[in-house]
């Protein structure tokens, strides 16, 4: 039996019904990676996770989520493609719960952005968020993850959203995570890391979780290293990657007509994932609800 405000949001014929328990539970597993700890955040057994999960599925006819043994492992491009459109009717549905039965939202909220986050997302949560909540002020900083991690810890945010190394020690704050990306070593063209008597790198300056995360890999390696290119600016790095002034490395999988990515089979050491986490400094009432409305509202680009 449906509980309450778990109601019906799309038929697909006979009783095949979408509802938002089973939307919750996919968008709390995929941003959350495991029954277990979605179990945990909903209040729900693991196998009452996993029996919506397979309903929704069913229900849908495909597979959303990739399963190996009895973990999560990833999305399915169907996954991938509707935890979007999940998200936002579970958002869709939260602005109207609160219309309806919560005062509008005021006070002010500090919230730090890594300078890579996709901002154009951001903007529109952030818009929507404000729109209907007029006496609402949200101030967003944005600048390097470390520097966002010290000021969330300097207790000057109150949301942070930033990117870590995945096999790092996770910061000691309650973090959500967004999406995970692998990291890539890139360059103009295919080549061997023994061309190299010192790697050239092109990257972003010192407090980069990519730069920290390069240089851990090539350390351990053993594989001497300099810059010869450093930028701020993505648009000018992925330019000197492209232009040949060295090896980068970024997050986003290969594009058309992108440089080739170098791997194992050129001798470049391994490098690790990277998670977009949101944490939430602040408990009050104001700082909760508007994570809610970035967490819900976030779509991340497949």
């Amino acid at each position: 039996m449906d509980e309450p405000g778990n109601h019906l949001v799309s038929r697909l014929g006979g009783d095949r019904r979408l509802t938002f328990e089973q939307l919750r539970v996919f968008v709390t597993v995929a941003s959350d990676g495991g029954f277990g700890k979605a179990g945990e955040l909903l209040h729900r057994s693991q196998s009452a996770i996993s029996q919506n999960l397979q309903r929704l599925e069913d229900i849908l006819g495909y597979r959303l989520v990739i399963r190996r043994q009895g973990h999560i492992d990833g999305l399915t491009q169907e996954g991938q493609r509707f935890l979007g459109y999940a998200r936002d009717i579970l958002a869709r549905m939260e602005d109207a719960v609160q219309a309806i039965c919560r005062p509008g939202l005021r006070g002010r909220v500090r919230l730090g952005v890594t300078e890579d986050f996709a901002v154009a997302e951001l903007h529109g949560v952030v818009s929507r968020c404000l729109d209907r909540n007029p006496d609402l002020q949200i101030e967003i900083t944005s600048t390097l993850s470390n520097r966002i991690t010290e000021q969330l810890d300097s207790q000057q945010l109150d949301i942070a959203i930033f990117k870590r190394i995945v096999q790092a020690d996770a910061p000691d704050h309650d973090c959500r995570i967004l999406r995970s990306d692998p990291l890539h070593w890139l360059y103009h063209r295919r080549v061997a890391i023994d061309h190299f008597e010192s790697v050239p790198l092109v990257g972003f300056p010192d407090g980069c979780i990519y730069r920290e995360a390069a240089l851990r890999a090539l350390d351990a390696a053993g594989r001497p290293w300099f810059f010869a290119y450093t930028s701020a600016s993505y648009h000018n790095v992925r330019g000197a990657i492209a232009a040949g002034l060295g090896v980068g490395f970024l997050p986003q999988p290969p594009l058309k007509n992108a440089p080739p990515t170098l791997t194992a089979d050129e001798g470049f050491p391994p490098l690790p994932e990277i998670q977009l986490a949101i944490c939430q400094r602040a408990t009050d009432e104001v700082t909760a609800q508007v994570a809610s409305y970035i967490i819900n509202g976030y779509r991340p680009t497949p």
